[in-house]
């Protein structure tokens, strides 16, 4: 049993919880979350300075995966993992490709598309920096990004939203301009929780 804290947690709706309390199982799953005005110490609370959001997502499965051998694949999972990605889709096909990376997975056994696309070149954090600019919400621009993958979830797999019963993995998002939820030269992400 893990409880997490921070200034802010981005709720499934793009809302913001300030204070939030996020309790989490043994396997990394949501049991409860909880906010308020204040925060009071409590056993084992671990606090962080930022806003915790749900683990970034990367759907690889209309990549072309054919030409990219396992430590080229592992280079890039590993590489997109720094940059705060903790969930990953790969077609059934492809499971070698995520051997020996930390974090969950979900393989799908479908053909998606006969027209895959090369391997990613940015990441879901990079996408979502590209996107916003100036004092732009860097929040809604995630929370906008999650909700396109999400939507192509299978029902089972409960990731993306900061919500009980779900299992998003836990981003801080530390750096940011509080006031306008925007990016600043000093804003990075941090992996909590897988």
């Amino acid at each position: 049993m893990r409880k997490i804290s921070a200034h802010y947690c981005l709720l499934p709706d793009g809302s913001l919880c300030k204070w939030p309390v996020i309790t989490l199982d043994n396997e990394g799953d949501i049991t409860e979350v909880r906010g308020g005005e204040h925060l009071s110490e409590e056993p084992g609370l671990e606090y962080y300075g930022g806003v915790l959001v749900p683990g970034f997502i990367e759907d690889l499965r209309n990549i072309d995966l054919s030409d990219a051998d396992e430590e080229e694949m592992l280079r890039l999972i590993n590489r997109f993992n720094s940059l705060g990605s903790v969930r990953f889709l790969c077609d059934a096909e492809h499971k070698y490709a995520v051997k020996g990376v930390k974090g969950r997975f979900f393989f799908d056994d479908r053909r998606i598309s006969e027209n895959r696309a090369k391997l990613p070149e940015r990441s879901f954090w990079e996408r979502v920096r590209e996107g916003v600019s100036g004092a732009e919400n860097v929040l809604q621009r995630i929370n906008l990004l999650q909700k396109e993958v999400i939507k192509n979830l299978p029902d089972e797999v409960k990731w993306g939203r900061i919500e009980e019963g779900c299992s998003p993995g836990l981003i801080l998002i530390k750096g940011l301009d509080y006031e306008r939820m925007s990016l600043t030269e000093r804003t990075t992400v941090k992996i909590l929780d897988y």
